[in-house]
């Protein structure tokens, strides 16, 4: 960032991981107070960090609470928007990018977990990768699953 020094970068980052941790944390306590060991529920949406994230881990639980990863063997609708990439991304896992440093970075910041129950009741997980990249509403591709209730 312009104007900050790199141990500026630094603590900011840390801030930011040790904001993550809190709020996976807190998820977790409400998950565990609110559901069954065999409730069905989903927990989505843009986590700001990729989901082998330790700052993530929190919210994930463990043993036979431990929430699955809904966008594994994900598909993708389309290939991506021809842009003039310097390293094409390694596979179709991702829902943002971000170019900087004259690098693009692709990341799953969008993520669908489900619980232990729900899980195998998933298929068919999609990104849909979008044709424009600017006035859509988002600066993310879309991902989904199909659940047969």
């Amino acid at each position: 960032m312009p104007g900050q020094t790199e141990a500026g970068v630094e603590a900011a980052e840390a801030a930011n991981h040790a904001r993550r941790r809190r709020q996976g944390e807190v998820t977790r306590r409400v998950i565990d107070r609110e559901t069954r060991p065999n409730s069905r529920y989903v927990l989505l949406g843009d986590m700001n960090d990729d989901p082998d994230s330790p700052h993530l881990a929190p919210m994930l639980g463990a043993g036979n609470t431990r929430l699955s990863d809904g966008l594994i063997g994900v598909n993708e609708t389309r290939p991506p928007k021809a842009e003039t990439f310097q390293q094409p991304p390694n596979d179709g896992r991702w829902t943002s990018r971000h170019r900087s440093e004259g690098t693009t970075h692709f990341r799953l910041f969008d993520q669908i977990w489900l619980s232990p129950s729900l899980a195998q009741r998933a298929s068919a997980p999609m990104i849909d990768r979008r044709t424009k990249h600017s006035g859509d509403g988002s600066d993310h591709d879309p991902a989904w699953v199909t659940l047969d209730l």
